[in-house]
């Protein structure tokens, strides 16, 4: 997997009226990006949608603004879908505008933009999507249009995937009176419940074996499914749509953020072609002081899962707003103001940063509130540092004479430690997939490093090495020392 900036620019340009960096917002609202004689159409187009309904009235509103369009979804037949294909790659459609699900099938290496109307469901979802403009290798153009609402589709779509034991049990109840899981009038017979979540219901029970090849139903004497996987992958769900919100709302470079996510190296801090990079306020990465994570996370813990990132970033930064002037004591606590002289988004950012270490959890739906989270809790009893880094203020300067900035790579060490590097690094990609979180939260790159260089084969030497605390010792300590012993050399 490799980032070229050159291929696919990733580029999300304007802002909500807020003032926070996202995306612009979307048509019809922005009609002027549709109108005939923007030269925005005028190149191959792919738009991606998360419903077939909106896929379809978004298609006709681009056509009749004079721009050659079709929709692209599971509702069209193979051979609409063929006709769809031919008129695309003759290039007498110039856009076309598709489900996420159907749209990957339409697969040409010069594809100049591609537009993500509805909000993709993971960054694993973005990049693959993204990723289909500039297969030529020409410049090509990425767009996501973003608000916050956005998150609400995907929530929906999550809570249709995975139902709840009454929706399953329901379900179950009305195949036993049918008698039959073969039943096509559920809407009819469950009104009451939204038909995603039926068919969802419906798979978990056939699979397991609760409907017969028949369509007979065989009666149970326990629970067929593992409610409590279910809410796991659930959640896993939740965190992943987490990821991408986070990432629209990030200042720092794009190409970055999606590199550092996928564990890939050698990536420059500073693209120069995604906005954040081409704006001229763009931002450069800092260290946090760690009183003022204490501070951060002492608030959040205080009010205990009942503030979203919005109202802990006013307390934090002294603020009264109604909620907190109806509570006098709030500006009696320790923590109200200690970032003082931060921004308001510069304190939401650290709150990101914060959940995206794994020290902040953030719930779902319309209004997601802020817990801490057991290693947060560890923190401020006393436990075991943790950098954490916030992007902001100017981005730094690209290298002279055309040359581009490094992340650490095995060939930064002796030979004989950067085969020791790059199986750290594989092994440490592949834990943070599992996990669903970046790379870096696992060790940095220069922690990486320095084990390599060392070598460390007991678990005091390892403990001896810069960024190793005893939680990391604990969690990852065995692992990286059967590394070190297989990587020997």
């Amino acid at each position: 997997m490799t980032f070229d900036p050159s291929t696919a620019a990733w580029v999300t340009p304007s802002r909500r009226a807020a003032g926070r960096r996202s995306v612009r917002s979307r048509p019809p609202r922005r009609l002027e990006y549709g109108s005939t004689s923007s030269p925005a159409w005028a190149c191959a187009t792919r738009v991606y949608c998360g419903a077939r309904k909106t896929a379809t009235e978004l298609s006709a509103l681009i056509s009749n603004s004079g721009i050659a369009t079709a929709p692209y979804h599971g509702a069209l037949d193979g051979d609409e879908r063929q006709d769809v294909y031919r008129e695309f790659a003759a290039g007498r459609l110039k856009v076309i505008v598709a489900t996420s699900a159907f749209g990957m099938g339409v697969d040409f290496p010069d594809i100049r933009q591609v537009i993500h109307y509805d909000f993709p469901g993971s960054l694993e979802e973005y990049y693959q999507q993204a990723g289909r403009a500039g297969r030529d290798g020409q410049p090509s153009e990425c767009i996501l249009l973003y608000s916050a609402q956005d998150r609400q589709l995907q929530d929906f779509f999550i809570e249709q995937a995975y139902p709840d034991r009454d929706t399953v049990r329901a379900v179950y109840r009305e195949m036993l009176r049918a008698g039959s899981g073969w039943i096509s009038d559920w809407q009819a017979r469950l009104p009451a419940i939204d038909a995603g979540a039926i068919r969802a219901a419906v798979a978990l029970l056939e699979r397991a074996g609760v409907v017969e090849p028949d369509g007979g139903i065989r009666k149970l004497t326990g629970a067929p499914v593992d409610f409590e996987e279910q809410a796991q992958l659930k959640e896993h769900a939740y965190a992943r749509v987490t990821q991408v919100m986070d990432y629209a709302g990030s200042r720092g470079c794009r190409h970055a953020r999606i590199a550092d996510y996928f564990g890939e190296e050698g990536v420059p801090r500073t693209c120069r072609s995604c906005d954040n990079c081409l704006d001229p306020r763009s931002v450069e990465t800092v260290a946090v002081a760690p009183a003022d994570v204490e501070s951060t996370l002492a608030c959040v813990a205080r009010f205990k899962g009942h503030l979203g990132a919005a109202r802990v970033a006013l307390i934090l930064r002294g603020q009264l707003d109604a909620w907190a002037t109806s509570k006098p004591w709030v500006k009696d606590l320790a923590f109200f103001g200690a970032l003082k002289d931060w921004e308001v988004e510069r304190i939401r950012d650290l709150v990101s940063t914060l959940v995206e270490l794994g020290l902040v959890t953030r719930g779902h739906g319309e209004k997601p509130t802020l817990s801490v989270a057991r290693t947060g809790l560890a923190f401020l009893a006393g436990g075991p540092s943790v950098t954490v880094e916030v992007e902001v203020g100017p981005p730094r300067p690209a290298p002279k004479g055309g040359g581009r900035s490094r992340g650490l790579t095995a060939g930064d060490l002796p030979d004989d430690a950067s085969v020791r590097f790059d199986a750290l690094r594989q092994w440490r990609l592949d834990t943070a997939r599992q996990a669903t979180v970046p790379p870096y939260v696992i060790f940095h790159d220069t922690t990486l490093a320095e084990i390599a260089r060392s070598r460390p084969t007991s678990m005091g030497a390892l403990a001896a090495v810069s960024g190793v605390g005893p939680t990391k010792l604990e969690r990852y300590g065995a692992a990286v020392l059967a590394i070190m012993k297989g990587a020997l050399v």
